[in-house]
């Protein structure tokens, strides 16, 4: 709903990237990690949904595996609705505040 809403700037896809980063720094495994379970908050803050099958692990693979199935996510919400404004190029942006999360530890 709140990318629907509006074309959302680099820095909320950077942000988004870091906050993802930091849940799994801290080796929070969300078995669903899908656009519907990432929501954020009137501030900007990004929380978390439905751990029902969430766990904590040292870091592995898993944590690729998650980015994974949120990029197909978004992909599929996008393939529903193309008039949504998510792009290549926030994913990218995304990812770029998720790697720079890392280099910056």
């Amino acid at each position: 709903e709140y990318i629907a809403s509006e074309a959302c700037p680099p820095e909320f896809w950077r942000s988004l990237g870091a906050a993802v980063q930091g849940f799994h720094d801290k080796g929070v495994y969300h078995a669903d990690m899908n656009a519907y379970n990432l929501q954020i908050d009137g501030d900007g803050d990004l929380w978390m949904l439905d751990f029902d099958r969430g766990k904590l692990l040292p870091p592995g693979p898993w944590q690729q595996t998650t980015l994974n199935r949120l990029h197909r996510s978004l992909q599929k919400i996008v393939t529903l609705d193309p008039r949504l404004p998510f792009r290549l190029a926030n994913w990218e942006q995304f990812l770029e505040g998720y790697f720079d999360a890392v280099r910056s530890e």
